[in-house]
Parts: C-alpha cells; sequence; structure tokens
C-alpha cells in the first residue's frame, strides 16, 4: 500500500497542467456558441506542449481558462496537482502568461511596468530590476525600458509583455502568440528562452500560426477545431500518421477531414 501510494504521488508531482473535460459556452442572441467542447490533455513539469488551430479554434479561450482568467462551464483544470477553482490565486503566482492582447500601461515606462509586476508576485525591487537587466540584454532592449508604452513600436510592446510574463521566474509559461510583432533576432532569442525554460524543469504551453516554430519547439501537438481536440502526439507521430507530410499540410489534411465530416 505504501509503494501504491509513492507511485501515486511521484505520478501527481510530475504532471503540471491536467485537463479533463472543459467546456466553455457562450450564451448570445443566437443562442449558445461552444467555444470550448469537452478538451482534455495533460502536460507534464519540463515538457513544451504546442497547440495549433485556426482563428476561432478556441486555443486562446483554453489558455485563458488555464491560466484562472475565466472560469469553465464544466470540467476541471488543475495545476501542479491543484484545482485551479480552488487554489486559483496560489497557482497564478506560479504561471507566466501573454497573450496576444495583451496591454501595458501606456503612461508607464518599460522599466515600470516591468518592476510592477515583479513586486505583485512578491519579488523586491532589487531582484526584479537584476531580472530586468538580464531580460534587457538578451532581447536587446536598446533603451526601450526607459520609454513610455505610448510611445514604443508594436514589436518593442511584445519584447515588454514577453518579459513581464517570465520577470518571477514561473513554473508554467503560457505563451500566446509569442513572437508575433518581433523581428527574427528577437523571435528566435524568444525560441531559445522557451528551450531554457524546458531545460529548467518549466512547462510551456506554446501557441503559435507559425509552424516552423512549433515543430521546432514542441515536445508533442494538440491540434484544436472548433472547440474540439482532433489530433495529438509528437511531431513524428503525427507527421508519420500523414505520410510524411510536413507539419501545415498535415494541419490542411486534419482540417480537410473535419470540413467533409461537417457538411455530411
Amino acid at each position: 500500500m505504501l509503494e501504491d501510494y509513492k507511485i501515486m504521488e511521484h505520478h501527481i508531482s510530475e504532471s503540471a497542467v491536467s485537463v479533463s473535460g472543459v467546456c466553455k459556452f457562450f450564451y448570445t442572441a443566437k443562442g449558445i456558441f461552444k467555444a470550448l467542447d469537452g478538451i482534455s490533455f495533460s502536460a507534464s513539469k519540463g515538457e513544451i506542449l504546442g497547440i495549433v488551430g485556426p482563428n476561432g479554434a478556441g486555443k486562446t479561450t483554453l489558455l485563458r481558462i488555464i491560466s484562472g482568467l475565466i472560469t469553465p462551464t464544466s470540467g476541471k483544470v488543475s495545476l501542479f496537482g491543484k484545482d485551479n477553482c480552488v487554489y486559483a490565486e496560489e497557482n497564478k503566482l506560479r504561471i507566466g502568461f501573454l497573450s496576444g492582447d495583451t496591454a501595458l500601461y501606456e503612461r508607464l515606462t518599460g522599466l515600470e511596468v516591468l518592476t510592477f509586476a515583479a513586486e505583485l508576485y512578491g519579488m523586491t525591487k532589487t531582484e526584479a530590476l537584476k531580472r530586468a537587466e538580464y531580460f534587457a540584454e538578451l532581447l536587446n532592449f536598446n533603451g526601450i525600458e526607459k520609454r513610455i508604452c505610448k510611445n514604443l513600436s508594436a514589436g518593442e510592446k511584445q519584447k515588454i509583455s514577453i518579459v513581464r510574463a517570465m520577470i518571477h521566474d514561473p513554473d508554467l509559461l503560457i505563451l500566446d502568440e509569442a513572437t508575433n510583432g518581433l523581428d527574427i533576432l528577437a523571435g528566435n532569442h524568444i525560441l531559445w528562452l522557451v528551450k531554457e525554460a524546458k531545460k529548467q524543469g518549466k512547462t510551456v504551453l506554446y501557441s503559435a500560426h507559425n509552424m516552423d516554430e512549433i515543430e521546432k519547439l514542441s515536445d508533442r501537438l494538440l491540434f484544436l477545431f472548433s472547440g474540439r481536440l482532433i489530433e495529438s502526439g509528437t511531431v513524428d507521430e503525427i507527421r508519420s500518421k500523414h505520410e510524411g507530410k510536413d507539419l501545415t499540410e498535415c494541419f490542411m489534411d486534419i482540417i480537410n477531414y473535419e470540413n467533409k465530416l461537417k457538411k455530411n
């Protein structure tokens, strides 16, 4: 019995994200819209899980539910073995979240945004400044952290947003279109940061439309379509299933198949 308990305890500790039967319905004038319809999967510590799908597939809704920003209509999300509804605030301290529509405080400088975010997570100002300096050098800020966010370009704002998500050294990174608006050099730096996070045992949920990024980074993939999980597996498993095609071709095969099912 004791051995069984130890095995179970180890299994739970290795699970960073557990999503079980998650549904999210929105009630509109036209009726019920099913943004997510029974999504289930898990992600382990030190794993990069790529999430792909067309616009409207439910990717961002899923990531917001996992981050605790919105609640599911039904189903359960657990982070590091703790129910996301019961331990929402505790879980949030272990998450770094970047969404495509994450906004910055326009009247603050980039550095003020970063130190403010860090202090919300319990870091001292000294710790926050050290972390900000590390990322500024890595991402080649070129002084953008000293300017107010209102005057930054889209790519510069994205750099600040990414660092804000990582400033407190979270155990779970949720990145939705992280390289959007970045040049090739900065984009490669972000990919390096994600790989380093994996080496440190952190879990990364990475959503992107760029299949090259997804293929380079991901240990496993989830394909979402119309709020459902329609395919999952490693890159090699998915390509093998689709006769060795590249990921973009695999994706199109899956979408075309799902569209045919809808018509029938």
